[in-house]
């Protein structure tokens, strides 16, 4: 004789739906790193990798005045005394 449904029913469903919910929560991680981690990491590698902060300070010296109120009026004659190379 077959053993009754009812018996054991919430252990084996509760195994089951435990399982799934491993399956789905490692599939989620595994697509947020691979779809929106690892290409942030790539662009902040790359940002960094091709900065140069001499010309990015430059450029934000040459705005508008009011924009960096700490930018030294002769930036390009401070960069030669100092020695320090301007890549433009």
């Amino acid at each position: 004789m077959a053993p009754h449904v009812m018996r054991g029913l919430l252990f084996s469903k509760t195994k089951q739906q435990m399982g799934v919910a491993t399956l789905v929560s490692v599939a989620a991680s595994a697509a947020w790193y691979f779809m929106y981690m690892k290409p942030k990491h790539e662009r902040y590698a790359h940002y960094f990798k091709t900065l140069d902060p001499y010309q990015r300070l430059a450029e934000i010296c040459a705005h508008d005045k009011g924009y960096m109120h700490s930018c030294p009026q002769e930036l390009a004659k401070m960069y030669a005394e100092k020695g320090i190379p301007i890549n433009h």
